[in-house]
């Protein structure tokens, strides 16, 4: 029972705005949580490769950015791709909801 408690309460994402959320990877990952938010769209922000997202984002919703966790890495050289990912979402449709995730 203890396992299936902390591991229910590893998925959270915070609301930054009605469309926008930060949330860990693992919470990205979990199918479940992204529907329950109502997310379509998602941006990670990990170092290597993409993460494995569910199908309910499509490919043409993810934006991956490969970037080391740690305090000197250059993650401003990222931010006018991410932004105009994040607009774009928003301005197609007002129901749309982006989560940023992080892999801390």
């Amino acid at each position: 029972m203890w396992n299936i408690l902390l591991e229910e309460s590893c998925h959270y994402a915070s609301s930054i705005t009605p469309q926008l959320y930060l949330s860990d990877l693992r919470t990205a990952e979990n199918d479940a949580k992204l529907k329950e938010l109502g997310i379509t769209h998602v941006v990670s922000v990990v170092a290597g490769s993409a993460p494995n997202l569910p199908q309910c984002i499509s490919v043409d919703r993810r934006l991956h950015i490969d970037v080391e966790d740690d305090r000197y890495a250059r993650i401003l050289q990222h931010l006018g791709e991410t932004t105009a990912f994040i607009t774009a979402a928003i301005e197609e449709d007002a129901n749309n909801k982006v989560l940023v995730c992080h892999s801390a």
